[in-house]
């Protein structure tokens, strides 16, 4: 017995009996018709991917690029036992180590930031990415503009702050993006690296059938945890088309700026290469 509604909104019973014989031939079907889907999406998952499908006119790939060996992680909450103890006991200057504490923090939630410059300019937390531009099939493609959309802004994470800060040379970037902004367009960056100009004020990029565009990215916020994603304006065919750009699992990007006070620090001891528990109430790490 089933129910089923009927087009007047009400609803109907309709009842019915089967045969053993109908059964068994209604269960081997089932089989036979189970067997050749999984066949088939077995095929289907062998068959290589073709990044440009049919009409794709531009295809846009974007991932954190993370290039320096920092360890500053905003962790919602507190850290797990097993992420103390891991923190506190490993040398975050072995690569196996570095790893697992940064695996360890993802796994709790946490949100990777990146500085500019340490202690000296409030802007200058950020999330840096790499944004690949390829050409599809047909006629070029004209990009006219870049710029974050921000899906959602909410106070900076506060709870856990594990400070290890950047040491070293930062790595070249073409284009920022100021997420505090009303309307975070591509920048150019001034002689600090920070957002200055919009980008596409004096410029366009065409791209030619197959033809590749590789751009550093930084997001910076001084104020926000946000969540955004990349939109592309380009031209295509003669005509405006919009392209929004998430990473490759289809999430949306987070970027956090430092929120005045955490409930718990971790900071890096660098005499002792472990992460040390600051005291409650100290002065930020960066200060």
């Amino acid at each position: 017995m089933d129910e089923l509604l009927a087009d007047d909104g009400e609803r109907c019973v309709v009842s019915w009996e089967m045969t053993s014989g109908q059964e068994t031939v209604i269960t081997v079907a089932a089989g036979l018709i189970g067997t050749v889907i999984l066949a088939y999406a077995t095929l289907r998952s062998r068959k290589p991917a073709n990044p440009f499908g049919r009409r794709a006119k531009l295809v846009a790939t974007a991932r954190y690029h993370w290039l320096e060996k920092s360890i500053m992680w905003a962790v919602p909450g507190q850290l797990g036992l097993e992420t103390q103890d891991l923190i506190g006991r490993t040398n975050p200057f072995q690569s196996s180590d570095y790893d697992a504490i940064e695996s360890a923090l993802a796994k709790e939630g946490g949100v990777k930031i990146n500085t500019l410059i340490e202690g000296t300019d409030a802007r200058s937390e950020f999330s840096p990415i790499q944004l690949v531009l390829q050409g599809g099939a047909g006629s070029p493609v004209v990009i006219r503009e870049m710029r974050a959309r921000v899906v959602g802004r909410q106070s900076p994470i506060s709870d856990t702050l594990v400070y290890g800060p950047p040491q070293g040379e930062q790595s070249v970037t073409e284009i920022a993006f100021d997420l505090d902004s009303r309307d975070p367009v591509a920048s150019r960056v001034d002689e600090l690296g920070l957002p200055s100009t919009p980008y596409f004020a004096s410029t366009v990029l065409t791209l030619e059938p197959g033809e590749s565009m590789t751009f550093s990215l930084r997001a910076f916020t001084q104020a926000c945890y946000s969540c955004w994603e990349i939109e592309i304006s380009a031209v295509v065919d003669g005509k405006a088309r919009s392209l929004l750009v998430r990473d490759p699992e289809g999430s949306l990007f987070v970027t956090t700026a430092f929120a005045q006070l955490y409930e718990t620090v971790y900071k890096l001891d660098f005499e002792k290469n472990r992460f040390v528990r600051l005291p409650p109430n100290s002065d930020p790490p960066w200060g």
